[in-house]
């Protein structure tokens, strides 16, 4: 899954769009967990939410993720 989450960072970092004739680039920040076992839904978006502002903090366009 982390892979699939740099694969679609990538696709949006190389991207470009044009909006009122001016071209711009769009990045992206990516959190993700790995699931092991039985865990409660809350604890799973918590652990992905803390992923994301790790990612976002870490310098943005990054993918970071919770193995724990």
């Amino acid at each position: 899954a982390r892979a699939v989450a740099e694969r679609i960072r990538n696709a949006i970092a190389s991207a470009r769009l044009q909006v009122d004739g001016k071209w711009l680039s769009v990045t992206a920040s990516l959190g993700g967990v790995t699931v092991v076992g039985a865990q409660e839904p809350g604890s799973v978006v918590t652990r992905a939410d803390a992923a994301l502002y790790s990612a976002k903090h870490s310098g943005r366009n990054r993918v970071s993720w919770s193995l724990t």
